[in-house]
């Protein structure tokens, strides 16, 4: 299995693209932005890491850990 902190790498050059404003409401720990970000990411994660993964059930798990790490 590919290790989280790949994924983790994959979406960090996703949030590159997310604007100040939500990841400083990330940091105040605004549950609506990571809404936010999973509404407008998930799909591109989910897809990325299925197409390195090979399973959808493993892309789930990773991209839902990589979603909770952004929140930790």
């Amino acid at each position: 299995m590919l290790a989280v902190s790949n994924v983790l790498t994959i979406l960090a050059a996703i949030v590159t693209n997310i604007s100040q404003t939500i990841v400083d409401r990330l940091v105040a720990r605004d549950a609506r932005a990571l809404r936010e970000i999973y509404a407008r990411w998930n799909s591109r994660a989910m897809g990325l890491a299925f197409t390195i993964l090979g399973s959808r059930n493993e892309a789930e798990d990773i991209v839902q850990e990589s979603f909770m790490q952004v929140w930790e």
